[in-house]
């Protein structure tokens, strides 16, 4: 009987351990799935905080607006804007689109 009940606390450690991993392994999974759903949201903070960092150090930052598909904004740090495009690697100016709001 001795020798039944230490391998029988073997075993119940063994399984509450292999338990303890797979409740943790699940924890992380509901972690990463958070992160997952989060990424966007994450990605288009940094990219705005970067581009307000670029202005405030005096640098243009460039980006698309749904009110103008397929183009290319040139926003500058005193605010005005400008649509562009890329010609043999080289930006042209298309027109002025004033100020940006807010």
């Amino acid at each position: 009987m001795n020798r039944v009940r230490p391998a029988l606390v073997q075993t119940c450690r063994a399984k509450w351990k292999i338990l303890s991993a797979k409740e943790e392994a699940m924890e992380d999974i509901k972690d990463l799935n958070e992160l997952w759903e989060k990424l966007p949201e994450l990605a288009a903070r940094a990219g705005y905080e970067a581009g307000l960092e670029h202005l405030a150090a005096g640098y243009p930052i460039y980006y698309c607006e749904d009110e103008h598909p397929g183009e290319i904004i040139k926003h500058y740090p005193d605010g005005h804007r400008e649509m562009v495009r890329l010609e043999n690697d080289k930006e042209v100016y298309v027109r002025s689109i004033g100020k940006a709001s807010g």
